[in-house]
């Protein structure tokens, strides 16, 4: 019996190794699109602001 036991703790914990380095190796997915705003300067009868706009994708933005 604790033979069995040994053997099917052996394959459990082989299993959790395989899937948990599968879960490392997976590849990982740039963000898309963000934008931020910061308001850079104000001097009370107008400001000035500064956007950035990032591309985390592989493809070309338009629009």
């Amino acid at each position: 019996m604790r033979r069995i036991r040994a053997l099917i703790l052996t394959l459990v914990t082989a299993c959790a190794a395989t899937v948990g380095a599968a879960w490392v190796a997976l590849p990982a997915f740039a963000a898309g699109a963000t934008a931020t705003f910061v308001k850079t300067a104000d001097w009370g009868t107008g400001w000035e602001g500064k956007y950035t706009i990032t591309n985390g994708g592989a493809s070309t933005l338009s629009g």
